[in-house]
């Protein structure tokens, strides 16, 4: 615990705790990565299993003939997901360069 705080509080730039998920295993909790000093608290395999079970209930209803674009059902709205992966901001950039841009 000291050996973390004096690390995250050594550096001059934001830290981030990136722990490995696993059965059995205790983790750091976001509080407690904050009491050490780390300002992001990372949990890639939750992130990871959870896009891994978006996508594959997506690809069983569209398997079995669910039309997910005429319901909506599970998708985010156009402009939510346009703003979630920059595609205002790009489109934006696209028009201030005019009609000589990319």
């Amino acid at each position: 615990e000291a050996d973390m705080r004096a690390l995250a509080t050594l550096l001059p730039v934001p830290t981030m705790l990136a722990q490995v998920e696993r059965p059995g295993k205790a983790l750091v909790s976001v509080e407690e990565a904050g009491k050490r000093g780390f300002t992001l608290h990372l949990r890639g395999v939750t992130v990871l299993s959870a896009t891994i079970c978006a996508l594959q209930k997506t690809l069983a209803a569209m398997r079995s003939g669910d039309d997910l674009d005429a319901t909506g059902k599970d998708l985010l709205p156009f402009d939510q997901l346009y703003a979630a992966v920059g595609f205002n901001d790009a489109f934006a950039w696209e028009a201030a360069l005019g009609p000589a841009g990319p």
